[in-house]
């Protein structure tokens, strides 16, 4: 039996983008309060398993830190210990109405938010939430299938940060909503690197999978098919990746062997490709 709950594409989907515009709350904090970085690194957030949530960085000396829990669909604010403070569930409500109540609670708190923004300086899809309409807890199994999938690329991508020194922090990026992390390869003169991480589905694909992409990329004649094992295969549209679809592991007992498959095949073929 599968450990993901089985669910129709179109309510993964539709729980997916909710979960992409809430995450614009956390990243507001991060682009009001925390220091700007040139990489945009200040708007990311990291996955946090005890609380299943993804928590932007500390703010208020280190002592606050806003989260959003995927499974409950609801905001939540941490001290520096990671503890849960308070939660706001987002289900019946706006993201203007979110976002008053989350400045509410940090004056409760001690800090003034006043100043918070939700202006961004980079463009996500539209969605319902963005045009005003409120948010729906309308599947919970839609939202506990998506949390199942962020916990397992948490510890898969934990597992490849482990076998490959080097590697970024594990990060989950609110702009295309996926979580990854960047391996540089061949010393600090050079360029090359690995892409990889998780998404929960994008514009590339409505439905989730993980993806390895070598940099500078190859050319499209040189890749092969046997290369990529678990069911994976190389996308060579408007990138160049090793994509694993969530079809491939998602009806298994237990889907960590075909990932860690998958990826472990796909960084040694980016490696090949990449002359290393």
């Amino acid at each position: 039996m599968s450990i993901f709950p089985q669910v129709s594409p179109h309510d993964l989907s539709h729980a997916r983008r909710q979960l992409h515009e809430a995450a614009q709350i956390v990243a507001g904090i991060g682009i009001s309060f925390v220091t700007k970085q040139d990489d945009d690194s200040h708007t990311n957030m990291e996955w946090l398993p005890g609380i299943q949530a993804f928590a932007g960085h500390p703010f208020n000396n280190g002592n606050l830190r806003v989260a959003l829990q995927t499974a409950t669909l609801s905001i939540l604010l941490l001290n520096g210990d990671n503890d849960i403070l308070e939660t706001y569930a987002l289900n019946g409500h706006t993201q203007d109405e979110a976002v008053a109540a989350l400045k509410a609670i940090l004056k409760k708190h001690g800090f003034d938010a006043t100043a918070m923004t939700m202006d961004k300086h980079y463009e996500i899809p539209e969605t319902d939430q963005g045009r005003g309409a409120a948010y729906q807890m309308f599947n919970k199994d839609a939202f506990t299938a998506l949390t199942t999938h962020f916990n397992y690329a948490q510890m898969e991508l934990e597992r490849v940060v482990a076998l490959n020194p080097g590697a970024s922090d594990i990060r989950l990026w609110p702009h295309h909503f996926d979580v990854g992390l960047l391996l540089p390869l061949g010393g600090a003169d050079s360029a090359k690197t690995i892409s990889m991480g998780f998404s929960p589905g994008d514009v590339h694909y409505d439905t989730p999978y993980y993806y390895v992409s070598p940099w500078p990329y190859p050319e499209k004649e040189s890749l092969k098919k046997d290369e990529i094992k678990a069911g994976g295969y190389w996308h060579t549209g408007d990138f160049i990746a090793a994509v694993l679809l969530a079809k491939a592991y998602s009806e298994q007992d237990e889907p960590a062997e075909t990932i860690s498959a998958f990826m472990d095949s796909a960084v040694a073929a980016c490696r090949k490709h990449l002359g290393l």
